[in-house]
């Protein structure tokens, strides 16, 4: 299991400065996914407390969290997803 973002993306493209768009596609088209994503993953449960899995999402740096029940991937938790429950919560104190 691995996570793939859109920085591993823009990072492992080839420049589009230097590079004809024919070269471009053939980098793109021939490059595995495997090859550019995370591997090490840090992962939550769904029974993790929302403020303990915010806490794993800001230290790994990372911005999307996969909510893992057993081996199965039943979720994942995004950045924005975190931002969305904290306009809610302050939303509510208004």
């Amino acid at each position: 299991m691995g996570l793939l973002t859109e920085g591993d993306l823009k990072r492992a493209e080839p420049s589009t400065l230097s590079d004809t768009q024919e070269e471009f596609m053939a980098v793109m088209e021939g490059t595995q996914v495997n090859r550019i994503m995370i591997e090490n993953l840090v992962t939550t449960t769904p029974d993790t407390p929302l403020v303990e899995a915010a806490r794993i999402l800001w230290s790994s740096k990372y911005g999307a969290l996969p909510v893992l029940d057993g081996e199965k991937l039943v979720g994942i938790l995004t950045d924005n997803d975190l931002v969305g429950a904290l306009v809610k919560l302050l939303e509510r104190e208004h």
